[in-house]
Parts: structure tokens; C-alpha cells; sequence
């Protein structure tokens, strides 16, 4: 559902800076500006599995570890996507 939001939110700020994102003709710091906010959207249920889960652990409950791997390994899959495919578009221009 995040991922839903996080598309949305990253293609509505790229048509309000007046820039179409499949042209890839947008300057550097729209493309910062729009990844770093669609990341932070995407990244809250990661970042909310972590938190639970580790709270879980804390109290006892082992069961906690397993969205603690799953919500780091997806948030960090995503930055490094992220930056691995904005930085190919940047070398690429």
C-alpha cells in the first residue's frame, strides 16, 4: 500500500515542479528532492516493523525478529535501488 502512495506522491511532485519523470529531462535536485521524499513514504512501514519488532524482542517475545529482517532488508533493498537507479540515470545524461 506504501509503494501505492510512495508512486503517487513521487509523480505528483514531479508533475508539480512541471517536469514529466519518464523524459528524464528533470535537474539533478528535483530528482534528489522527489526520490528523498518518495523513499521517506515508502520507508515507514519498514521503519514501523523495525520498531515493533524490536520492542516485541525487548519484551520477551522472539517472534519480533522476524519483521525486524524483513522490515531492514526491504528498507535497505529500496534505498539501494534508489540510489543505484538514479545515479545509472545521472551517468547516463
Amino acid at each position: 500500500m506504501f509503494f501505492g502512495i510512495g508512486f503517487a506522491v513521487g509523480e505528483g511532485l514531479y508533475s508539480l515542479f512541471g517536469y514529466a519523470p519518464e523524459t528524464g529531462d528533470a535537474p539533478g535536485w528535483v530528482v534528489v528532492v522527489v526520490s528523498a521524499v518518495t523513499v521517506l513514504v515508502v520507508l515507514v512501514p519498514c521503519v514501523a516493523a523495525v520498531y515493533f519488532g524490536r520492542r516485541a524482542m525487548t519484551a520477551g517475545n522472539r517472534r519480533g525478529l522476524w519483521p525486524v529482517v524483513i522490515g531492514a532488508v526491504a528498507g535497505f533493498g529500496l534505498i539501494a535501488l534508489t540510489v543505484i537507479s538514479e545515479v545509472g540515470d545521472a551517468l547516463r545524461r
